[in-house]
Order: C-alpha cells, then structure tokens, then sequence
C-alpha cells in the first residue's frame, strides 16, 4: 500500500513530466534537487538539464553522485566540488546563488535590531550563538535569531532548550522565514552573525543577502575557497567566541566605522543578484 509521501511524489512527477511536454522545455533547471532520483532522470533525458545546487555534494549521501551523468551543466556553491565533478566530464562552474530581489534596494531603515542570525541550529551555532545572548542580555543589545530551533509539537522540547540554552530562548523566533520576511529582518539589523557549517568551504548563499541588504556581516574563519570579498573591507571575520564578543563590542559602539564596511560590502556585492547569477548560469546553452 502506498504511503502519503508516494502518493505525493508520484503525483509531482508526473506533474513534471507533463509540464515539460506541455512546454516543449528547452532547458530544465532543478535547485539542489531534493525530488530527484536516477529513474526520474532517465524519463529526462530527452531535455536539456541544469542542476544549481546551494548546498555541498556531500549532503544527502553517495546517491547525488548517481545524478551526474545526466546533466549537461552543475553549478556548485562549494568550490570543492568542482573537482569531484570533473572526473565525470561535465561541464561544472561555481556560482553560488546569490541575492534575490527583496534584498536589493532596501534602502537605510532604521536598524533597531543591533544583531540578527538567520539559519537552523547546529552545535556549533548553539554554542556560538548561547554565547552572544549572554553578551547581549548583560549589555542591552537587541538580538533576532529566527529559524525552527526547536519542535513547537512538544511543550517540553521549548522547556528542554530553555534550560539548555537560557540566553538564547529569550532571542528566538521560531519559525523558518520567507524571502520577503528574512530581507526585512537583515535590513533592520546593524550586524548580522553568518556562521558557515563545518563541511562548507565556500561563501554560503547567505551572505549575499545579508551584504545586499546593508547589514555589517560577521563571518567565521575559514580557509574559503574562491572568496569574492576581503575580510576588514567588506565584512568583519571572527574565529572564536572570545574574539566574535570583542568585535561586537567594537563595532556596536563605532557605528561610522561599521557602516563603512557594511556599505563597503554592499557595494562590491552589487553583481551578485540572482538575475546576474541566471545570466552566468544560461552563457553558452542556446
């Protein structure tokens, strides 16, 4: 017997496959992929593909590396995983994805919100994060941490983290948030905290947002590879929680010098639209 989730996925691939009949599709593009699977792929194979990931290879195990074959174009956000693209012969670019409209031309609001963090929890960010609530509790900073850090279907699971965690609770708004919703809170934020995960060696899709909507961003160090930006110029890079809390102070109570940088970035950050990135991705497939 067919579960709800069979049911649902065979209802949207034929959806696709109608749709691209209907159409006559020239060119298919599937973001990072999450519907995907080989047998999908084969019924595709008549159309031209382009698969535009905005997370690493490596997530969702060895079966994405089945995938491969089938396009005819990989863009990458992890410049890593171009070489582990290469050897199948494929045509592989980096080109993460970029700002998206609602982050662009925000313009100078009122930034009432002294920092912001915008993701999903992992250890590292608990702790990081912990961290700078304590701070900002003790110095009457606003801080906005938004995104699903815990299960709203079991009382005792927002219990269990307030214990845990009793600083950032009071931060948090728990719920993930729209485009138009996260572009809103970045462009009321005078800092906003991007912390990578430990598998990314790339600037991730987030911190085009976070510049494009003028906010100063602090960024974990890294060794990044293929980085567009300078660290001091365009954002502020910190490598330790010590360290994150001693450029917090500084830059919350240097506000020309924080804006500097935030407009710096913002500036340089300019050809990274979303509709410069479709451009980058389409050159050369007619």
């Amino acid at each position: 017997m067919s579960s709800l989730k069979d049911k649902y996925d065979c209802k949207w691939e034929n959806g696709l496959l109608e749709k691209c009949a209907e159409f006559s599709l020239d060119i298919t593009i599937f973001l990072n992929g999450m519907m995907l699977h080989v047998g999908l792929l084969q019924k595709l194979q008549n159309y031209r593909k382009i698969w535009w990931l905005w997370d690493a290879l490596e997530r969702g195990g060895q079966s994405k590396y089945s995938w491969i074959p089938f396009f005819d174009r990989i863009a990458v956000f992890e410049h890593n995983d171009i070489e582990k693209i290469k050897p199948y012969g494929k045509d592989v670019i980096c080109l993460p994805l970029g700002y998206s409209s609602p982050f662009a031309g925000t313009g100078e609001t009122e930034r009432d919100i002294d920092i912001s963090f915008i993701g999903m929890p992992d250890a590292k960010r608990l702790q990081l994060l912990e961290c700078v609530a304590e701070t900002a509790w003790k110095n009457n900073w606003r801080m906005y941490v938004a995104g699903e850090w815990y299960d709203t279907r079991w009382p005792w699971k927002k219990l269990k983290f307030a214990k845990r965690y009793p600083h950032l609770i009071k931060c948090i708004h728990n719920e993930i948030v729209s485009a138009q919703e996260a572009a809103a809170i970045y462009a009321r934020s005078k800092i906003s905290v991007n912390i990578n995960t430990d598998d990314h060696r790339s600037f991730n899709p987030r911190s085009f947002e976070i510049m494009a909507a003028g906010a100063m961003m602090f960024y974990d160090t890294k060794n990044l590879a293929d980085n567009p930006f300078k660290a001091g110029e365009d954002y502020c890079e910190f490598c330790s929680c010590e360290d994150l809390l001693e450029k917090l102070h500084y830059y919350l109570e240097h506000e020309k010098a924080r804006k500097t940088i935030a407009m710096h970035g913002q500036k340089n950050n300019e050809g990274n639209s979303l509709h410069d990135r479709v451009v980058k991705l389409l050159n050369g497939m007619e």
